[in-house]
C-alpha cells in the first residue's frame, strides 16, 4: 500500500493520504475524515492532542498524537514518532 504524508505546519495539520484516494486530516479541533478502505468506507473524527514539529531539511522527527471518534465514542488514542534520517 502506498503512504504518503504532507506536512503542513502553518495551518498546524497534518494530511496523511492513501492509494484508495482517502485522507486523515490532524488539525488542533475536532476534524470529521472520510475514510475509504478495502472493506468500505469510514467517516469518523480525529482530535490531534499533540503535534511536535522539529523537521528541517536535514531531518528530524514529527511527534503526533490524537484521538479516532467513531459515532460519538473515543474508539482509540494513538501516537506516532516520525524520524527522518540523512543518509
Amino acid at each position: 500500500m502506498y503512504y504518503h504524508i504532507g506536512i503542513f505546519m502553518k495551518k498546524g495539520s497534518i494530511v496523511i493520504s492513501t492509494a484508495f484516494f482517502s485522507y486523515m486530516k490532524i488539525l488542533y479541533k475536532v476534524h470529521n475524515c472520510h475514510y475509504r478502505t478495502k472493506m468500505g468506507d469510514l467517516m469518523f473524527s480525529v482530535l490531534c492532542t499533540k503535534l511536535h514539529n522539529n523537521l528541517t531539511d536535514n531531518g528530524g522527527k514529527l511527534d503526533v498524537a490524537y484521538s479516532l471518534d467513531l459515532n460519538g465514542e473515543t474508539v482509540s488514542y494513538n501516537r506516532f514518532i516520525l524520524t527522518v534520517k540523512e543518509n
